[in-house]
């Protein structure tokens, strides 16, 4: 198993996230930024489940305008600050991987790009 497959396991939190390592502190929080760059390894990768996975999990967890936080709190609910310019730039930069694969029907949530903000969200 690759180094980057095992942190998706060891490194989950109560909300689905991910935490930003292993053996980060057990305080519930996903943090969007080691999440976002998890899909855009896998999207690298051609592994459009993956990445399909936790993009629609990233969209799940906007805030009510859309924008991705910093955090996800253990409960699922949107944590400060936001938006998060390099979360929401791996994003598009893990979308433009699974395009370039042709792999962007994985991807449940991710239907357009929000003009207000540039990131994608659901419509």
């Amino acid at each position: 198993m690759t180094a980057w497959r095992r942190y998706q396991v060891d490194a989950m939190r109560p909300a689905g996230g991910l935490a930003p390592g292993a053996g980060w502190k057990q305080d519930g929080l996903s943090w969007t930024p080691e999440t976002a760059l998890v899909a855009l390894a896998a999207a690298s990768d051609n592994d459009p489940l993956v990445a399909g996975h936790w993009l629609d999990w990233l969209s799940a967890h906007r805030t009510s305008w859309g924008s991705l936080p910093e955090k996800v709190n253990s409960d699922g609910t949107p944590g400060a600050p936001a938006p998060l310019a390099w979360t929401a730039a791996s994003v598009i930069l893990a979308v433009a991987a699974l395009d370039a694969h042709g792999a962007l029907d994985h991807v449940q949530t991710l239907n357009r790009v929000d003009a207000a903000d540039g990131i994608h969200s659901s419509i």
